[in-house]
């Protein structure tokens, strides 16, 4: 295990992991731990989501990761349907110069109940995706 980043606001892990039975099996896995999200709320800013964000495709374009990202908070419905939110709408941003998450969310619900929860979240989506764009 190596520690590849760590701040106030997250760290970000890589692990190597081998196979039991034949050690020459192994896989690389990066674990993006966002630890200034308080459970059953939002951060106080966009500031500390952009950064990670940020940080997140950075590893995975050096890394050459394939495959989708693996999101989960306590529950798997609250901060990792907005993380998830925010991800595909600014990509879809950068790709169509458009954003939708309202029909985000919706598709979202129809693969899990609950994504998002509450209006604070849902909201927190539009202000962090606004700062984002801002930015470009």
């Amino acid at each position: 295990m190596r520690t590849a980043v760590t701040n106030d606001d997250f760290t970000i892990t890589e692990l190597q992991l081998k196979a039991k039975k034949d050690s020459k099996i192994h896989r690389k896995v990066y674990h993006a731990y966002f630890t200034a999200w308080p459970d059953r709320a939002i951060p106080d800013t966009p500031d500390s989501m952009i950064r990670f964000l940020r940080e997140v495709d950075k590893w995975s374009e050096q890394a050459d990761v394939k495959g989708p990202k693996l999101i989960h908070c306590s529950a798997g419905i609250g901060r990792t349907g907005t993380f998830i939110t925010i991800d595909i709408n600014i990509k879809r941003y950068i790709s169509e110069q458009t954003v939708d998450i309202y029909q985000t969310v919706e598709e979202l619900r129809k693969h899990r109940i609950s994504m998002i929860q509450g209006h604070q979240q849902y909201l927190y989506c539009f202000t962090v995706l606004k700062a984002l764009i801002e930015r470009l």
